[in-house]
């Protein structure tokens, strides 16, 4: 999409979903699949189809590429199940191949992503809202919440409350 547009997006027969586009984002479809657009407000976009044995062929040089759209597709489900596997699909990858070009992309596997990316969105509300860790972490993917606190402890050194309490004494507090 090239605009950023308010309006309503559906996959397949999936719901329509409410959504606001960002400009020069790309977004990816699985191969087949219908895309129904209702549109509130005027938007551009084109869309390229590939049919997944060419993209196969090409996979080698645009598997970067791809994985890179597919990081915007991971932002936008981190407060959902989130498969690899599925990921993989929708670009029509094998799972192996995937995690390799994604890994060559970003420095880390595909699963590592999304946990880092789920705890750094989490890390937000902690600032910014009372809300209870368990409450964040149910609402940002976590399985539980002591899977919140293995992730934050794993990813900077604190829990979330930790973290909460260290923000509200300030940086010059001791």
């Amino acid at each position: 999409m090239f605009n950023g547009a308010k309006g309503r997006f559906g996959v397949g027969l999936g719901p329509l979903v409410q959504v606001v586009t960002e400009a020069h984002r790309t977004g990816l479809v699985p191969p087949n699949m219908t895309i129904r657009v209702i549109q509130d407000t005027p938007q551009e976009y084109f869309v390229i189809r590939i049919a997944p044995r060419r993209l196969n062929r090409i996979a080698g040089t645009a598997a970067p590429a791809l994985a890179r759209c597919l990081a915007q597709a991971i932002e936008d489900r981190l407060g959902g199940p989130i498969r690899v596997g599925a990921l993989a699909a929708e670009v029509a990858l094998s799972r192996a191949h995937f995690s390799r070009a994604f890994t060559q992309t970003f420095g880390m596997a595909p699963r590592d992503y999304i946990l880092s990316r789920r705890t750094a969105r989490a890390r937000t509300p902690l600032t910014d809202t009372a809300l209870a860790a368990s409450e964040i972490a149910m609402f940002w993917g976590f399985a539980n919440p002591s899977h919140l606190t293995t992730a934050s402890r794993k990813e900077i050194g604190l829990t979330p409350t930790a973290y909460r309490q260290a923000l509200q004494k300030g940086p010059d507090a001791s």
